[in-house]
């Protein structure tokens, strides 16, 4: 058994993007963070109240922290299962400094719960205490708006700002969902405001992090300056916007991994302080192979491609032993890392709730989807082929090109279990 939580040694190696010299997680460490007691220079930002104590803080936030699937018999199947039993694991006590921040914190506040989790460039909706936080601080959006009528009617009356009142409207209650981030950054891009980064030409991508709220912060100046404008710019960027969501759901196979509070598992509230996990010199290059595949790729709907060409680029060949034929299928890759790549792969045991918190270079893969009639009536996609990826840094992770949507998670119930290889030294 590997313990993937184990500390990391001081200065652990760094992989950049493709194309950046943005720092891996290993690395950030954000520094657009205000002191304890130090005052916002509200002279970067004409907007008045609220919007004027972080308006110049966004874009050193942005600058440090830019917003970081293709797809047997029973007794495959049940090797997955051993993983999907161990989703219940025990929940963490959240760190005494690490909770998010309340209603009434700035942005400057609220980022640090990102900062201080080296593992992530974004919240993890699916903790309870972080969608309830991060709920809360959504709230002052919904504030914003309803104490103008005349704006709130004004934007019930475009496609785009009906679904951003729906969405908040949701928030206010305690909890945020796929749907709701989606509902934000569609609004931000449609807004005119560019979110985009190295995985999501657009940035919407259903992840929430410093980026998306600094497209929302923005959008919300605009639209508080000039109304009408403001409007008549979002019903103008509709279209686009609707592209960024329509490129997530073909990344995915068609199918959006949504998370939606109350219907998807949730996961444990966690502890943001955790230690980096250990990575490793073959790790590393299995994700340094996984960026050259991303550039060449650029997900085109082929996940077992992807990460077949990213494990050849390290030397290891993942096909069929008996034939030296490509795989049919991802799932299939599982009993191949496990019986011909033991040296190079140890499989390990995690719970679900661990998934984001692998070592660079592990393997992940998901089986099919346990239901025979959703397989007959999806014999193309992720249901009958299952999934694969390679973990990377950040929260992000590489099959065809890098996922905007960073590690799968499966809320939406898509694959059946998974089987985790971590990377030996």
């Amino acid at each position: 058994m590997v313990n993937v939580n184990r500390p990391v040694s001081p200065q652990p190696p760094s992989e950049p993007r493709p194309g950046q010299n943005t720092p891996t997680a290993a690395t950030v460490r954000p520094t657009g963070s205000l002191p304890a007691g130090a005052q916002q220079d509200t002279a970067a930002t004409e907007s008045p109240g609220f919007f004027s104590q972080i308006g110049s803080f966004f874009q050193k936030a942005a600058e440090t922290l830019g917003a970081v699937f293709d797809p047997i018999d029973s007794q495959v199947s049940n090797k997955f299962a051993a993983n999907s039993a161990s989703r219940t694991s025990t929940a963490a006590a959240p760190a005494a400094n690490g909770d998010l921040p309340a209603t009434s914190a700035n942005y400057s506040d609220l980022s640090k719960y990102v900062q201080a989790n080296p593992n992530l460039g974004y919240f993890e909706l699916e903790r309870g205490n972080v969608n309830q936080k991060l709920s809360q601080y959504l709230t002052q959006f919904k504030d914003q708006i309803e104490a103008n009528p005349e704006l709130r009617q004004q934007l019930a009356q475009t496609p785009l700002g009906q679904e951003l009142l729906e969405s908040l409207d949701r928030v206010s209650q305690g909890k945020i969902g796929t749907d709701d981030v989606l509902a934000l950054q569609k609004f931000a891009v449609a807004s005119g405001i560019n979110i985009g980064h190295s995985g999501s030409a657009t940035g919407i991508d259903g992840q929430f992090g410093p980026k998306t709220l600094e497209g929302v912060q923005k959008a919300f100046e605009k639209m508080m300056a000039d109304p009408t404008a403001s409007m008549q710019a979002v019903t103008a960027g509709a279209e686009l916007a609707n592209q960024g969501v329509e490129a997530l759901r073909q990344a995915q196979d068609g199918v959006i991994d949504r998370y939606q509070p109350g219907a998807s598992e949730a996961l444990p509230d966690s502890d943001p302080n955790q230690p980096l996990p250990t990575a490793t010199d073959f790790g590393n290059s299995l994700v340094s192979s996984a960026q050259n595949v991303d550039i060449t790729m650029n997900n085109s709907g082929k996940c077992l491609k992807g990460v077949r060409l990213s494990l050849e680029g390290v030397g290891i060949q993942l096909r069929d032993p008996r034939t030296g034929s490509n795989l049919n299928s991802a799932y299939m890759a599982a009993d191949v890392l496990a019986n011909q790549h033991s040296d190079r792969f140890t499989e390990t045991s995690v719970s679900r709730a661990d998934l984001r918190n692998l070592p660079p270079g592990s393997v992940v893969v998901w089986d099919r989807n346990p239901n025979p009639n959703l397989r007959a009536q999806n014999p193309s996609n992720g249901f009958s082929h299952g999934h694969i990826e390679v973990i990377g840094n950040n929260g992000q992770a590489y099959s065809d090109g890098r996922q905007s949507w960073g590690v799968t998670m499966n809320n939406n119930n898509r694959y059946g279990g998974f089987r985790v290889f971590v990377p030996n030294s």
